[in-house]
């Protein structure tokens, strides 16, 4: 007698993806939720924020896309100006919040969340904001220049980067993803036949956050013994956590040390990584890099000798203007004066974009030192309070141990009760001082919630007082008075 196995039937009915979606979001939709985590990534459009709330734990990142839109940003405005505080203050990135919304599901999938409200309880003090100074601090140990480790990093001009050089790179390995539509970018632009004879070497790297150093180090030794001019890292771009591998510490540091210069195009422009902050170079795209290099092999003005001084020089192709060419020899356009108050307006518009672009870096750099400022001011404050801390815990400790010998100076016969009430006060009044400095250091990043009775007349005096700070009182009423 045979028996035959019964497969198992599935008792769950078959639906379809739409319906799966509609169910999930049913669930999630409209559910009100408090929910502390650091805010990374957050980007002002009009009245709107967009930003990350991110949880770092021993299994990853966990990341909700939040939104503060227009109809709910004039309230938390105002709650928060109670407090002292804006909401521009709460939008920085490593802030830690306590916020509380409501839950949907977007389109590609993800859990968003519609920000309803922000406790003015928040701090600068998030993991990965901590992790990025650390990283920082350890970069700069290693010999990486400074000016690459500052609020003010600017990407290489594609144009001039290789200008003023006796070499020009000829020799490239490209480190990117098999099939990144970034190494399609960089292979199009030497596809042309015009383009320079610069030899390329392509490798897969598809570096993750979980990627092996001996990955990137074999590639690097393999460049080092090729004679290799430039390693070039790609990678397109994409959410910051899709580039969280370009922030390890050990990348940036085998990329400073490597003996072949490493030029980075990682992400977009507003994509700044400690790769790039290590490489030579660095680039906003793949395709500025391949740009570059292009450039500094087809743009080379050929060069002529004086036969007077000897001296080598560019030559130059003469200019014709309306004063120097025959009247009859004259271009149409030198004599069609409506063709040229379209060049002059046009030129005009050029100066005008360029004067616009240079105010809003000086905007964007005077920010980013006032920024640097009060950075280093919360350090140096930090530091004397916790000082203070110390010396405070050290002199009750010194007066409980010679306490009996104080008391014998101050009375002939002190008795038992004398001493623990003596002790009792000490400690009292010791804990009391700890607490209290410890309560200042949290809301050391938080401004105010008065003004100065003298505030300083200009940002000169402001600039002055905060290098001279020690306070933490006083370096929240200068957070309260921050230039615009």
């Amino acid at each position: 007698m045979t028996t035959s196995a019964k497969t198992p039937s599935l008792a769950t009915e078959h639906v379809s993806v739409s319906q799966v979606r509609r169910s999930v979001k049913k669930a999630i939709a409209k559910r009100e939720w408090g929910i502390q985590g650091e805010c990374v990534a957050p980007v002002q459009s009009g009245a709107k924020w967009n930003f990350d709330l991110v949880t770092l734990t021993a299994d990853g990142v966990s990341v909700l896309s939040c939104t503060i839109w227009e109809d709910r940003a004039p309230g938390i405005e105002d709650s928060l100006r109670r407090a002292g505080l804006s909401l521009q203050q709460a939008m920085t990135a490593g802030m830690v919040l306590k916020l509380t919304g409501t839950t949907w599901l977007a389109q590609d999938g993800k859990v968003c969340v519609r920000v309803t409200g922000i406790e003015p309880e928040f701090a600068r003090r998030g993991a990965l904001y901590l992790a990025d100074r650390a990283a920082k601090a350890e970069l700069r140990a290693a010999g990486v220049p400074s000016e690459r480790l500052g609020e003010l990093f600017v990407h290489a001009d594609p144009e001039t980067v290789f200008q003023g050089m006796d070499r020009r790179p000829s020799r490239i390995m490209v480190l990117a993803p098999a099939g990144a539509k970034g190494v399609g970018d960089f292979k199009h632009r030497f596809g042309d036949v015009r383009s320079p004879a610069v030899d390329i070497a392509y490798r897969a790297l598809s570096w993750t956050d979980n990627s092996s150093i001996q990955t990137i180090q074999a590639h690097l030794d393999e460049a080092h013994q090729a004679n290799t001019d430039l390693v070039v890292l790609i990678r397109g771009g994409g959410p910051w956590s899709h580039l969280r591998g370009y922030d390890r510490v050990d990348l940036a540091l085998a990329i400073h040390r490597s003996p072949v210069p490493v030029a980075t195009a990682v992400g977009h422009n507003a994509d700044v990584s400690l790769a790039d902050r290590a490489a030579k170079l660095s680039f906003i795209t793949p395709t500025a890099a391949a740009e570059a290099i292009y450039k500094a092999h087809s743009h080379r003005a050929p060069r002529k000798k004086s036969a007077r001084t000897g001296a080598t020089h560019y030559k130059r192709k003469p200019v014709h203007t309306a004063w120097t060419v025959a009247p009859g020899a004259r271009p149409a356009d030198a004599t069609n004066p409506e063709k040229q108050l379209q060049a002059l307006e046009g030129k005009l518009a050029d100066a005008l974009a360029d004067a616009s672009k240079l105010a809003a870096t000086l905007q964007w750099s005077a920010a980013a030192h006032i920024a640097d400022l009060l950075e280093t001011a919360e350090q140096r404050v930090r530091f004397i309070s916790r000082l203070m801390t110390v010396a405070t815990v050290t002199t009750a400790t010194a007066l409980i141990a010679f306490g009996e010998d104080l008391l014998a100076l101050l009375q002939p016969a002190p008795r038992p009760l004398d001493y623990w009430l003596y002790a009792a006060t000490v400690i009292l009044a010791g804990t009391v001082l700890v607490v209290r400095q410890s309560l200042a250091r949290r809301k050391i990043a938080l401004p105010s919630a008065a003004p100065m009775k003298r505030p300083h007349v200009d940002i000169n005096s402001w600039r002055f007082a905060a290098k001279r700070v020690r306070t933490i009182r006083g370096l929240r009423k200068l957070r309260y008075h921050r230039p615009a």
